[in-house]
């Protein structure tokens, strides 16, 4: 039942990717994915982990400014 009620609710939905104006970006997925490694290494404390996030923000704008999602169909 609950996989069906899943099911009805995606199915017409259209995913966006819709990039966040207090994060930068860069040129390409390599770029911002090598940008998230650096700031990961050099996070020692776990009080650092708003710089993570960051990063993962870096990426997420990335895709959203240079990339189309992939359509995918609902099963």
């Amino acid at each position: 039942m609950e996989k069906e009620i899943k099911k009805a609710l995606h199915k017409n939905r259209h995913e966006q990717l819709n990039p966040q104006p207090m994060f930068g970006d860069r040129e390409t997925v390599m770029e911002a994915f090598d940008y998230a490694k650096m700031v990961m290494e050099r996070s020692t404390d776990p009080s650092m982990h708003v710089y993570g996030m960051t990063a993962l923000m870096v990426i997420w704008n990335t895709l959203a400014k240079n990339y189309k999602p992939l359509e995918r169909k609902i099963k």
